[in-house]
C-alpha cells in the first residue's frame, strides 16, 4: 500500500498546529502529572497547650505522615470559636495543671494573660520553617465545633491560616508556641507532635 505524502505532510502540520494551540489555551493539561492532594490536619492553640484533629475534625494524638507527603497544617486559636469550645480545652489544662499550677490559681493566670492582651499562639517546627500565629481576632468566635467554624468562617481568613509544606525529614518533632502568651508560654510545647516515617 503506498502512502500519500501529499496528504501526510498536511495531516501532520494540522495536528502539530493543533497540539500547539492546545498547549498554550490549557497548559495545565498536557505533559503535566496530578497534582498530590495534601493531608490536611488542624491544630488548635489554647492557653497553654495544642490540640490536634484529623481531616474529620476526630482528635488525635499525633500527626503521622510518610516521608515526602504534601502536608497542609491549618493553624487557629481555641479563643476564635464560641465560649464552649474554648473553655474545654482551657478546662483540660486547668485539671492536669501547667508549670506546677492548676485549679483556680491556673485560671487566674489564663484571665490574666486574656486581660493583658496575651491571647494569639504561634506554631513553629523549625525543620519545615513553620513559624505561624493565630490571628484570632480574624473570626467571629462564634463556633461550637470545627465542623461549623469550617462552614461560617470567612474562606479567605480560614485559609490565611494553613501552611502546606513537603514532609521529607524523618522523626518526630514538637510543635512549640513562639509568641508570648503569659504565665504557661514556656510549657506551651507538644511533644512529638509531628511523626515523618519513613
Amino acid at each position: 500500500m503506498a502512502v500519500n505524502t501529499k496528504l501526510v505532510i498536511p495531516i501532520v502540520a494540522v495536528i502539530v498546529v493543533i497540539g500547539i494551540v492546545a498547549a498554550f489555551l490549557f497548559p495545565g493539561m498536557i505533559g503535566t502529572a496530578p497534582q498530590e492532594e495534601a493531608k490536611v490536619f488542624i491544630v488548635v492553640a489554647y492557653h497553654w497547650g495544642f490540640a490536634l484533629y484529623d481531616e474529620n475534625y476526630n482528635p488525635i494524638d499525633q500527626i503521622v505522615v510518610n516521608k515526602g507527603d504534601k502536608v497542609k497544617i491549618y493553624f487557629f486559636n481555641a479563643r476564635s470559636f464560641a465560649d464552649e469550645f474554648h473553655n474545654k480545652l482551657e478546662e483540660k489544662a486547668i485539671r492536669e495543671g501547667v508549670g506546677g499550677l492548676s485549679g483556680e490559681e491556673l485560671r487566674a493566670k489564663i484571665e490574666e494573660a486574656i486581660a493583658t492582651g496575651q491571647v494569639d499562639h504561634g506554631l513553629q517546627v523549625t525543620a519545615f520553617k513553620i513559624f505561624m500565629s493565630t490571628n484570632y481576632k480574624n473570626f467571629s468566635g462564634k463556633a461550637k465545633s470545627l465542623q461549623e467554624f469550617f462552614q461560617i468562617e470567612n474562606k479567605e481568613a480560614i485559609e490565611q491560616q494553613a501552611v502546606t509544606f513537603v514532609a521529607d525529614k524523618p522523626g518526630t518533632y514538637d510543635f512549640i508556641c513562639y509568641i508570648v502568651c503569659g504565665y504557661g508560654h514556656t510549657f506551651m510545647v507538644y511533644q512529638d507532635a509531628l511523626k515523618v516515617v519513613g
